[in-house]
């Protein structure tokens, strides 16, 4: 009867055994694999800013840090600043900014460049189009030009029929609400950074080209306007925007309208 149990019990920890090599080797080859994509991508060190930064404010050194990203895109880093330029940013007075700049975001090449012959539009980061969307319940003084929201609709799902609201997209950049905009670098923008309007039913966002047109054929789904929620900061790493994965179909096409 012993020798059973004891064959029994050898069984069980052979079990455990084989159990543990296999998570082992599950394990290995996620590292592995982790470190093959991560190799693939290209790995860029950048300055994150730690505080919030106005329109015509001076960079500190005690206000940047160094960060490192890993992007597929060949030409990120010709809009990222690098971290060994940061000697350069602090020297006298400090570099001034031309766009505000929120807390924990990536200092950007649009961020320092001054752009005032380009007016309004000179705000705008490059390749990126403006979309102006309505929506409802207006966050007042929480969003202003330069911060970043995520944008919800209700929609009617169309494999399940059942009505949800769905954010559509994430951590996407404003740089207008209501009739108030982002402003090239003069004086005057500079004293008027900190006044938020207090109610307002547009917003002004930049978006990729493709994903502004579906955002467009979106509208004409939505039931009611859409609404947003005010991010503190922009999200650190984030992926590139795209549309919630419910919505695949609906972004394709626009509803076409009622007679």
């Amino acid at each position: 009867m012993a020798e059973k149990s004891k064959g029994v019990q050898n069984l069980w920890l052979l079990a455990i055994a084989i159990v543990l090599g296999m998570l082992a080797v599950v394990i290995y080859n996620v590292h592995i694999s982790a470190i093959r994509n991560e190799n693939k991508q290209k790995r860029i060190e950048v300055i994150k800013v730690t505080k919030a930064l106005k329109i015509g404010a001076n960079l500190k050194d005690n206000i940047m840090e160094r960060a490192i990203i890993y992007t597929d895109d060949e030409g990120a880093a010709d809009h990222y600043v690098a971290h060994d330029r940061r000697p350069a940013l602090i020297s006298g007075k400090g570099q001034t900014v031309y766009l505000p700049i929120q807390k924990g975001e990536f200092l950007m090449e649009h961020h320092i460049t001054s752009r005032q012959s380009g007016g309004a539009a000179s705000a705008i980061s490059p390749d990126l189009p403006t979309n102006t969307i309505n929506i409802d319940d207006s966050p007042g003084q929480l969003l202003e030009p330069g911060g970043f929201v995520n944008i919800k609709g209700l929609f009617q799902i169309k494999e399940t029929g059942r009505y949800e609201t769905v954010r559509i997209l994430e951590n996407i950049r404003v740089v207008g609400v209501g009739g108030k905009r982002l402003e090239a670098s003069t004086m005057a923008a500079a004293r008027n950074a900190g006044r938020a309007m207090t109610n307002f039913r547009t917003i002004t966002v930049e978006l990729p080209p493709e994903l502004s047109l579906q955002l467009d054929n979106l509208k004409t789904h939505c039931i009611g306007n859409f609404t947003v929620e005010v991010l503190a900061q922009p999200k650190e790493n984030a992926k590139k925007p795209s549309v919630n994965h419910k919505l695949k179909s609906m972004a394709l096409s626009a509803k076409p309208p009622s007679r």
